[in-house]
């Protein structure tokens, strides 16, 4: 069982990390898209992933390198949404769940996805990664 475990934390940050740092590259590598706003919100996702990718690696060299790990997953949890601030950023495995002043949305998917933005006509919600969640919950049973 805690080999399952580890795999699958492993596949999550190191897959997710990966693929994450890849989509936000893509954005720096399309010379027609660059402007301020747009540089500083992908160089922000293209932090988090690349950080949740160290942090699978690290875990991936010892089973007790947990610290980044949870911070990485714990990174993933919010879905915060607003015409001021827009955050979200999920790796590996996400299942987001919102409630807005538009309605409640649902997001689930492999691989990575993100929205960072500033100002943005962007509606007021909250939502939550349950798998960032599940993926903490599985850490911890890792660690017993």
């Amino acid at each position: 069982m805690q080999n399952i475990i580890r795999f699958t934390l492993l596949t999550a940050s190191i897959g997710g990390g990966f693929m994450g740092s890849a989509i936000t590259l893509n954005y720096f590598l399309d010379s027609n898209r660059l402007a301020l706003g747009g540089a500083i919100a992908n160089g922000l996702a293209l932090t988090a992933f690349l950080y949740t990718l160290y942090a699978g690696l690290q875990f991936s060299k010892s089973a007790v390198n947990t610290k980044q790990l949870y911070r990485a997953f714990l990174l993933q949890i919010p879905w915060l949404s607003s015409p001021i601030l827009t955050y979200k950023v999920g790796a590996g495995f996400f299942l987001y769940l919102m409630y807005s002043s538009q309605g409640s949305k649902y997001l689930v998917g492999f691989g990575a996805n993100y929205s960072l933005a500033i100002f943005s006509d962007r509606p007021w919600g909250i939502g939550v990664n349950f798998a960032a969640i599940g993926f903490l919950a599985l850490m911890k049973l890792y660690k017993k």
